[in-house]
């Protein structure tokens, strides 16, 4: 695994980078890059509004990782992406995180995505799940995306959708610290 900055990306592997929003707070990225030359696919990860981060080690066992690892195992250029306040993003707490805040960061990250020199521009889609779902399809309808892969779509307006989802995680027990 290296670090570093935008503009410095490694040749193949995990790199750890972050985009900038408008308003100058930086969200963690987690790019994975095939080995081999040439442009390759890539596909952008909108995950549901979980409030843990997409850079820790998650479990071989969990669905999104096996999902992660399987795309970017069949040669895409991978892009997981921490939320403002969420892992080592900047920002304020995530519980005060909006959809706006959410939408502005994976457009960011899109962007960014796009014009990595080892991604084709004209091969990139947008994987979702939860209320990642709804991201997508804004995206989607912003850039020239090859495809969108929408999972578990929501069906409550944003901000019940996170009073549900932070209800049941204190429900089974979970410690305000560890949301």
């Amino acid at each position: 695994v290296v670090t570093v900055t935008p503009g410095a990306w490694p040749e193949d592997g995990r790199i750890r980078s972050h985009v900038e929003l408008p308003d100058g707070v930086r969200a963690r990225t987690v790019v994975t890059i095939p080995a081999g030359a040439g442009l390759r696919p890539a596909a952008l990860f909108v995950q549901d509004e979980s409030l843990w981060s997409i850079d820790v080690d998650m479990p071989a066992t969990v669905p999104w990782r096996q999902l992660c690892d399987g795309v970017g195992d069949a040669g895409y250029v991978t892009m997981r992406v921490d939320p403002p306040g969420i892992g080592d993003s900047d920002g304020p707490s995530p519980v005060e995180l909006d959809f706006d805040t959410q939408l502005a960061t994976f457009r960011a990250a899109l962007a960014s995505l796009m014009s990595h020199p080892r991604v084709d521009p004209e091969r990139v889609a947008i994987v979702s799940t939860g209320t990642g779902t709804a991201i997508a399809a804004i995206l989607a309808r912003e850039a020239p995306v090859a495809g969108v892969v929408a999972h578990a779509a929501f069906v409550r307006p944003w901000h019940e959708t996170i009073l549900h989802e932070l209800r049941a995680r204190w429900s089974r027990g979970m410690p305000d610290e560890q949301l």
